[in-house]
């Protein structure tokens, strides 16, 4: 509990300095993309699974980008509305994005969780743009 409510102070503290303008994740989000200015975080515990639903708008070329505190230590995983993978960095080594073309407007599930305990209590950012 104490290590959750430490987690929870620091992501508290780091967006008061700032920290929410500019996330991990948005070194991924080149000149060529525009940045949602939405940004999803969550407090990581090794074995855990976070879910962020998002919609997609049909027509677009998107990419996805995620940061831990530890380097390649965030796997994302990608699922359509019917809970058909659509991509995961797993197959990837790990990569931090993803880009990709969406046809027509839909919800997706991306879930992150952390790759190794090596950190055992982490956070996971997720960092969307879309190209301009």
């Amino acid at each position: 509990m104490t290590k959750t409510l430490l987690i929870g102070i620091f992501l508290l503290a780091l967006t008061h300095i700032g920290f929410a303008q500019k996330a991990p994740c948005d070194i991924h989000i080149t000149h060529e993309y525009i940045a949602d200015p939405q940004y999803y975080f969550s407090p990581l515990s090794f074995g855990t699974v976070k879910d962020f639903k998002i919609t997609f708008i049909g027509g677009n070329t998107y990419r996805v980008a995620v940061a831990s505190a530890t380097e390649k230590n965030i796997e994302f995983s990608i699922y359509d509305q019917d809970n058909n993978l659509l991509f995961s960095n797993a197959k990837f080594s790990h990569a931090p994005y993803w880009d990709f073309e969406i046809t027509n407007t839909m919800e997706c599930t991306i879930k992150i969780s952390l790759v190794t305990d090596y950190v055992p209590n982490d956070f996971g950012a997720i960092c969307i743009g879309f190209k301009q």
